[in-house]
């Protein structure tokens, strides 16, 4: 199952943010922790399964689970409840190394969009 941007729910449609033209991870490294860490920073709201994250964010679950205790115990993430017998997590936004991650990010994410809106803007004047 993958994540629906538009609901932000899961459906089996296998459709997702496109990772590998995420500004985020075009600056860190198309790495497996970063693509985590940009699919934890795009959907801090919600919490996951350690099998919808590595889904989501498209690396394998046992390179998940490669560095997956490095994230907890860094307080990167947290457990937020127990489904069944799946834990779910999120991001850890109480936490000041995640807050400056989302600093960063959120800064990102925002020169991105100022640089798609003026070249909108430039294609429509040359129009």
């Amino acid at each position: 199952m993958k994540l629906d941007l538009e609901s932000g729910k899961m459906n089996s449609e296998n459709k997702i943010i496109d990772l590998e033209n995420s500004l985020f991870v075009k600056l860190l490294g198309n790495s497996p922790y970063i693509r985590v860490l940009d699919f934890l920073l795009v959907y801090r709201d919600f919490d996951y399964s350690k099998k919808e994250i590595a889904e989501n964010a498209n690396v394998s679950y046992n390179t998940l689970n490669s560095f997956w205790h490095e994230m907890l115990n860094n307080g990167i993430i947290v457990k937020t409840r127990r489904i069944g017998k799946q834990d779910m997590f999120r991001l850890n936004q109480e936490s000041k190394l995640v807050k400056s991650l989302i600093l960063v990010f959120d800064s990102i994410a925002a020169e991105s969009i100022a640089e798609q809106k003026q070249g909108i803007a430039e294609s429509k004047i040359r129009a």
